[in-house]
């Protein structure tokens, strides 16, 4: 089983320098640029979180410790948002 399931109801587009993201049942949204869109991306192909936090720490000069809390958060806002569903792994 996969650790996150993205929702089906998502609409996604693309704008100059962000990706907003729509809950089409919610009605929610959020924009995602910069690390959050390449997070987005990281995770939504990533088998398991570790791996996600280890992509993430190979490309960005930060505290491994401090983006796995960052990434965290983020997948918890995502969560709130209904955007994701987060599996035991």
């Amino acid at each position: 089983m996969a650790w996150i399931t993205v929702a089906e109801n998502l609409l996604m587009h693309e704008f100059d320098e962000a990706t907003v993201v729509l809950n089409l049942n919610t009605e929610k949204y959020y924009t995602l640029n910069g690390v959050a869109l390449r997070m987005w991306q990281v995770i939504t192909n990533a088998a398991s979180f570790d791996e996600a936090a280890g992509v993430l720490c190979a490309e960005y000069d930060v505290n491994c410790e401090d983006l796995r809390a960052d990434l965290r958060v983020f997948l918890e806002r995502l969560h709130a948002f209904q955007f994701i569903e987060l599996h035991a792994e």
